[in-house]
């Protein structure tokens, strides 16, 4: 007759409570290709307009803050400061633009030392419709211009509840008109 030996038993139990629990608890340090990764993911999300998948890469902290500098207007930049909530609301609105189209340059990334956070740099270029304030959009092609957005972005990401998100993000933003005829913008 066999007996089950309590010690292989015991050290079978003990590989596999390891195991669930390393594979459980998400990410606990940065690489460079988990960054890269989770960009490129935030990124495509954006270019969809998916408000959803754009607020869960953000943490619950998140704090957004972008200077503006409008084509055209003179004085100091224009400077706006938010958190999570209205960053949400804000791509929400984004998800009626059936026209848009987003182009990100090279990513710098830094890790901080305890790996933990990462600095992420780069370029974007945001071409759209622009709408004069008030307009009532019955079709989508009533614009006269095309709004251009560039900017350089510096976002902090960091790992919370065991997944990578968006700590803070601060954007110096150039916002130029560009006529709907020398731009125009395909559908998506």
């Amino acid at each position: 007759m066999h007996h089950p030996n309590p010690c292989r038993w015991l050290a079978l139990a003990v590989a596999i409570g390891a195991a669930l629990l390393s594979s459980g608890c998400g990410v606990r340090k940065l690489s460079t290709e988990q960054v890269q990764k989770f960009v490129d993911a935030a990124d495509a999300s954006a270019r969809r307009r998916y408000a959803p998948e754009i607020c869960e890469a953000r943490a619950n902290s998140f704090e957004l803050r972008q200077k503006y500098l409008v084509d055209g207007r003179s004085g100091e930049p224009h400077e706006v400061q938010m958190g999570k909530t209205l960053f949400c609301k804000q791509a929400a609105g984004m998800a009626r633009l059936y026209q848009y189209v987003m182009e990100r340059g090279p990513l710098t990334i830094t890790l901080g030392a305890d790996r933990r956070t990462a600095t992420v740099e780069a370029d974007y270029v945001e071409k759209m419709p622009y709408y004069e304030e008030g307009t009532i959009v019955a079709s989508p092609d009533i614009y006269e211009d095309v709004q251009v957005v560039e900017s350089h972005d510096r976002s902090v990401v960091g790992i919370e509840d065991g997944k990578i998100k968006f700590l803070s993000t601060n954007a110096d933003i150039y916002v130029r008109l560009v006529p709907k005829h020398d731009m125009p913008l395909p559908y998506n």
